[in-house]
Parts: structure tokens; C-alpha cells; sequence
């Protein structure tokens, strides 16, 4: 196995499939994790992956190998912090690393904070170096949580303006814009990859 500086978790998902196609596109080398074999046999030629189960650490130490940096999106789940912790456990026996977690717009005030704050904490408390990235939310994410409610305004030919009094920007994934806020994935990959 090379030595590749930089892993990427939750590869399949929105935000770090984006952030693997951009750093593989500039010809970095980087570990990507997923936890399906079948996806990750579907990954982009060039890119590392090994299966890592947040909640298996023997899993976690392979994505760890070599590593100086780690693009932390862990799953969506109720258990988050506690699966954070045990990859943030790992990362701590593994040496010296920058963890940049992509976390949630107001903390435990967020409307999907799933304990990302809880986690943060946790962090915060390792000792290793960090950042944490708020988002408020990607396009993607607003279209796939409102499937339902698009799809029937569809069917019954309604439509409707929404107006949120000055305008909300939703970057899509694949952003590269820079002036919607402050982290696009090509925010997060500049970060995490550079």
C-alpha cells in the first residue's frame, strides 16, 4: 500500500464523492472509505478504497495508514457521536493527524444536528488538530428530503413561489462557486487536499 497523506470517509455519499472526484481530477492520491464493498468496487479508477465500519475499529486503522489529513462525514445516524468517537480514537493511536469534520450549521441548534456538536466536543478533547465546516445544507440534501412534497406538487401541476425574504443560496455538491458561502466541497477539498 502507498503512503497517501489525505482519506476521505463516507466516499459514496454527496459531499465526499464530489470532494474524491475533484482531488482525483488534479491527480492527487488519496484513501477514500466506504462501507459497502459492492460501492466500492464502482469507485473511480485511481482511488484508494478500503471498507471501514465506524463501529469496527480494526476497520478504521487501514484508512488511517499513512495519513495526515482526514475529511471526516460520518453517517447520518442517531448514533454519530458515538461512531465518531471510535474512528477519533483511532485517528489519536494512529499519531498525529488534522481532522476536518464536516459538521452542521448552529451545532446542537441545527435542524439536522444528529449529535455533530456532541462530536465536535469529542474532538475538541482529543487533542489532534481540527476544523470543523458548518454548512447550512446542499441542494441535493433539500431535493432528496422533500422527494415526497416535489414529486406531488408535480403530479397536481401546483406551483408554488417561495420567497424566504432575501434569498438562501444551495449550493449543489459539485459547487465550485466560492461566493455561496463557506464551504462548497471545493472549499473542503482545498482545505483538506492542499
Amino acid at each position: 500500500m502507498q503512503c497517501v497523506r489525505r482519506s476521505i470517509t463516507g466516499a459514496s455519499g454527496n459531499v465526499s464523492r464530489e470532494v474524491v472526484k475533484q482531488a482525483l481530477a488534479v491527480g492527487l492520491q488519496v484513501r477514500a472509505t466506504f462501507q459497502s464493498p459492492a460501492v466500492a468496487a464502482k469507485a473511480p479508477v485511481g482511488l484508494e478504497g478500503v471498507i471501514m465500519d465506524y463501529a469496527k475499529p480494526e476497520t478504521i486503522r487501514p484508512a488511517l495508514h499513512g495519513v495526515e489529513k482526514i475529511l471526516l462525514v460520518g453517517p447520518l445516524v442517531q448514533n454519530l457521536p458515538a461512531l465518531e468517537a471510535n474512528f477519533v480514537k483511532e485517528v489519536r493511536r494512529a499519531g498525529p493527524k488534522h481532522i476536518v469534520k464536516i459538521s452542521a450549521l448552529g451545532g446542537r441548534e441545527s435542524m439536522f444536528s444528529i449529535g455533530h456538536r456532541d462530536s465536535e466536543e469529542n474532538i475538541e478533547a482529543s487533542g489532534l488538530a481540527y476544523t470543523f465546516l458548518r454548512p447550512n445544507g446542499f441542494m441535493q440534501n433539500l431535493v432528496n428530503y422533500n422527494a415526497g412534497t416535489i414529486r406531488s406538487h408535480k403530479a397536481s401541476g401546483r406551483r408554488e413561489q417561495i420567497n424566504w425574504g432575501g434569498g438562501i443560496a444551495w449550493p449543489p455538491s459539485d459547487s465550485r462557486l466560492t461566493n455561496v458561502g463557506p464551504l462548497t466541497p471545493r472549499a473542503a477539498h482545498d482545505f483538506v487536499l492542499r
